[in-house]
């Protein structure tokens, strides 16, 4: 009888910052805001969800146009700031195409960065994923694979560097194991830290890096709509379809093994390939789930320490010769 576990779900806690409220964002932001818009605020409604302590709202203007905006300062969180100045870069570049919010313009004043974006009417894919849902999504990433490899936007970052140091977290956790370390990982630190030395793999594409359902907005018109590019750099297309299957598997209910074996982007991978970036992906939510939560943002421990909970599962069935 095989030791390999069934793939099991533990459901993460909704991803959810403590954010700001619009009325913190200073005036000559507001100002800013009116000038691009073309039309001064009469309305601003809170979005909620998101590991980000900065506002966010869908805004309203006087002649009735429509906004979306995110801010954070530097006293909020600094990677925040960083990621929204690279976000804004990014989007700003990309080539256009209705899964992909047009930027309207950026403010950064040295403390505060704030993104206008045109408005999106549409809702969050439901959890667990839904079947059509998951189609339409999966669709939408195969048609942005196409369109972004190679790579349009200069400058990006590599994601080999990133991924191998994701890896080479193993290293860390081996030299002092966690008391609660799940028990398959702390026998088998040494085959790990062995792995996580293969080199990363690499590719031509902008891959998003964190396609999951809070970063997606689905349009009555049949569009999905991709959002928060903070992560994005190059590297192989196939990440994102495979990063996906961490929260398809984390809800439940779908066979992602099938699915990336159906994937244009994932079909073809080296399987090998596929097993190292879940074997990255354990390694980083393994370590991280236990830091201390960043400024503003309680639930994201939690949320990692689930995740890593996923991860590890299929990694386990990715690898069943292992004891």
């Amino acid at each position: 009888m095989s030791n390999a576990p069934r793939l099991s779900a533990r459901v993460p806690p909704v991803a959810a910052g403590v954010r700001a409220a619009w009325s913190q964002v200073p005036r000559p932001a507001h100002d800013w805001l009116a000038g691009v818009l073309g039309s001064p605020v009469v309305e601003s409604h809170a979005q909620l969800g998101g590991f980000s302590p900065g506002a966010a709202v869908r805004l309203v203007c006087a002649d009735g146009s429509r906004a979306f905006a995110k801010a954070v300062s530097s006293s909020m969180n600094t990677d925040s700031v960083r990621m929204y100045r690279y976000e804004g870069r990014i989007v700003q570049a990309l080539p256009a195409h209705p899964s992909v919010p047009r930027l309207l313009g950026s403010y950064d004043d040295g403390t505060w960065v704030v993104l206008a974006f045109e408005d999106v009417e549409g809702r969050q894919p439901r959890l667990p994923w839904q079947a059509d849902e998951l189609a339409l999504v999966l669709d939408t990433v195969t048609e942005l694979g196409e369109l972004l490899d190679p790579n349009p936007v200069p400058d990006c970052y590599s994601l080999g560097a990133e991924l191998a140091a994701m890896a080479n977290l193993w290293q860390e956790l081996a030299a002092d194991p966690p008391t609660d370390l799940d028990p398959w990982l702390r026998q088998h630190l040494p085959d790990l830290v062995a792995w996580a030395q293969r080199p990363a793999p690499d590719g031509t594409a902008l891959v998003h890096l964190d396609i999951r359902a809070d970063n997606l907005l689905l349009t009555p018109s049949g569009d999905v709509c991709v959002l928060d590019w903070a992560n994005a750099g190059t590297g192989p297309g196939w990440l994102d379809p495979t990063y996906l299957m961490l929260e398809v598997q984390a809800h439940g209910g779908h066979d992602v093994e099938r699915l990336l074996a159906e994937h244009p982007l994932t079909r073809t991978v080296d399987r090998e390939d596929i097993t190292w970036a879940v074997l990255a992906a354990a390694a980083m939510f393994e370590q991280r789930c236990r830091q201390p939560a960043p400024p503003g943002l309680p639930t994201i421990r939690p949320f990692q320490r689930a995740y890593a909970h996923t991860a590890t599962t299929w990694l386990r069935a990715r690898l069943p010769t292992w004891p």
